[in-house]
């Protein structure tokens, strides 16, 4: 564009020179025109208008009519003038960069009886002086005058939105309904969205680890027992038993000590409801059932038959269960923060709590036939229960790295805790007989639960339970935003109810077993007191409130 307007200019000058030459024709400055009484251009232009001439040195004066013009304070110097009549010249100029103007004269000469100089066609000083207007700017126009000194004018700037300072934003950045803290670097601008309290509420869909049980509940042909390695005996419930899905909730509120969210503690609390796996067979659809152990005073596979043709008909049930549900308080500390908030990286550290509660619990129903060997008639109900609780209390830490854009977040928390687990188990069984004329009787000591491993018993583990969250929002409004995630948690000591059963038994401490045998040399059952791993996994869905 620049070279456009230098083209533009310079074939201007070249017109103007050409009817300058055509009319008066060059000659040096100060020299007297051919016709010097008849009318030329500066009767046309008026006195004020002059013709191109040679350029002549102001030092220099070409006569003495210039001495004397140069002397009045009032005459202003220049190379050229132009024609007042002719169209002003734009200069292009850049609207980033501000361009003054030349200041005007000084003052106006104090002396009221200087002599007027008066101009020539040629622009110059020449004849009967008079005096001369100082020009308004750059070039000659028709602006009125003015007494003070021009003043620089700066170019006009495109509207701008100042930046805060030692802001990183760019000024394209705006902040919207919904990127509230679009421009929050420093806290200080207007898209500064202090919001200090944030609660969530989430539904949980969670799984937790399979739970694992030896075999306890057997099938086989009439007339066989169900022990295990027998030819035809299949196992009904046992090894690895799916815990399934199950429902949950988990909450967070927090609170922020300052507007620039540097500060905040935060605490945590979640459940899994409780989910029961149940089984049940009974003699109608298996009639031979039994409940497999290792006879310790014999040294083979055993069992005890709980449903024979000509024994007895009933059935077996079995009861699982598990709960879980935990809470932490934490202080978030902001580390660092990204231009514009767009990444950001917190601390955390606090404390941590867990709680997983499992039990499981096997019945026998049996009505003996009336030609049974022992126990004719009678009803017998056969109960061992092994339940364990497992808490956890420990310090944690973590981080959370976030990523914001526009109405969209990711957030990655992590977190590892180190603590104590106080595990405690639970053992007790029982067996109830009651007779055709409604006497009953009540003995300690079911089957796998007896006199050597029942009661409660405790001890402490040191552990480690780390949890990993990734959470996918979309802000709705300045207040709302909708979460779903993934979580995972694992820990990595736990009691739990199926590795608690011990399968060695020394019969002759079953109740009612009806096997005349001398009792064993080593004491089983007993607890053994082992620990496995668990997780617990799953998906969120959720809303989380700011203000």
């Amino acid at each position: 564009m620049t070279i456009r307007w230098l083209i533009l200019a310079s074939l201007a000058l070249t017109l103007n020179a050409a009817m300058a030459m055509a009319d008066d024709g060059w000659r040096p400055a100060g020299s007297a025109p051919a016709n010097a009484g008849s009318s030329s251009s500066t009767t046309a232009f008026g006195s004020a208008g002059v013709s191109l001439g040679r350029p002549v040195g102001a030092d220099t004066p070409a006569d003495a009519s210039v001495d004397k013009a140069l002397a009045d304070s009032n005459f202003t110097r220049a190379s050229y003038q132009t024609p007042a009549a002719l169209p002003s010249v734009v200069r292009s100029q850049s609207p980033e960069v501000p361009q003054p103007l030349p200041s005007g004269p000084a003052t106006k000469s104090t002396n009221p009886t200087a002599t007027p100089v008066s101009k020539s066609r040629s622009g110059f000083a020449s004849g009967s002086p008079i005096v001369a207007e100082p020009p308004s700017g750059i070039f000659a126009s028709d602006q009125p005058k003015s007494d003070a000194p021009l003043e620089a004018v700066p170019a006009p700037h495109p509207n701008l939105v100042p930046e805060p300072a030692g802001s990183e934003c760019s000024s394209s950045l705006v902040c919207s309904p919904s990127d509230a803290r679009a421009c929050d670097c420093t806290c200080g601008d207007p898209c500064c969205e202090p919001n200090r309290l944030y609660v969530s509420g989430e539904y949980l869909l969670w799984w937790i680890k399979d739970s694992h049980f030896p075999p306890l509940v057997t099938t086989a042909p009439a007339g066989s027992t169900g022990a295990l390695g027998s030819p035809g005996t299949v196992v009904l419930f046992g090894g690895n038993v799916d815990n399934e899905d199950r429902s949950g909730g988990r909450f967070t509120a927090g609170y922020w000590f300052d507007n620039c969210h540097t500060l905040a503690l935060e605490t945590t609390v979640f459940f899994l409801a409780n989910r029961n796996v149940n089984f049940a067979a009974d003699s109608n659809t298996f009639p031979v059932l039994a409940r497999p152990f290792f006879n310790l005073n014999s040294g083979t596979e055993f069992s005890e038959v709980t449903t024979s043709p000509g024994l007895g008909t009933g059935n077996i049930g079995i009861n699982t269960y598990s709960r879980l549900w935990g809470a932490e308080l934490n202080l978030r500390y902001n580390v660092w923060e990204g231009c514009c908030g767009h990444w950001r990286f917190d601390l955390l550290g606090g404390f941590r709590y867990l709680s997983l509660r499992e039990g499981l619990n096997i019945q026998e129903n049996i009505m003996a036939a009336a030609t049974a060997p022992v126990f004719a008639g009678d009803t017998i109900q056969v109960n061992d229960d092994f339940n364990t609780r497992n808490q956890f209390y420990g310090g944690q830490l973590g981080y959370r790295l976030g990523w914001t854009r526009n109405r969209w977040s990711i957030d990655w928390l992590t977190k590892v805790a180190l603590g104590d687990t106080h595990q405690v188990v639970n053992i007790q069984g029982n067996q109830l007989i009651t007779t055709p004329a409604g006497a009953t009787s009540f003995f300690n000591g079911g089957l796998l639960a007896l006199g050597s491993n029942s009661g409660r018993f405790s001890r402490d583990q040191f552990t480690v339970v780390p949890e990993t969250d990734l959470i996918l929002g979309f802000r709705v409004t300045n207040h709302l935003k909708l979460l779903i995630g993934y979580s995972f948690l694992y820990w990595n000591n736990v009691a739990r109810p199926g590795d608690q059963i011990d399968r060695v038994i020394d019969v002759s401490r079953i109740p009612n077993s009806g096997l005349q045998v001398p009792p064993a040399a080593q004491t089983r059952p007993v607890l053994q007191f082992k620990g496995s791993e668990f997780w617990a996994q799953g998906m969120s869905f959720g809303l989380e409130f700011t203000w």
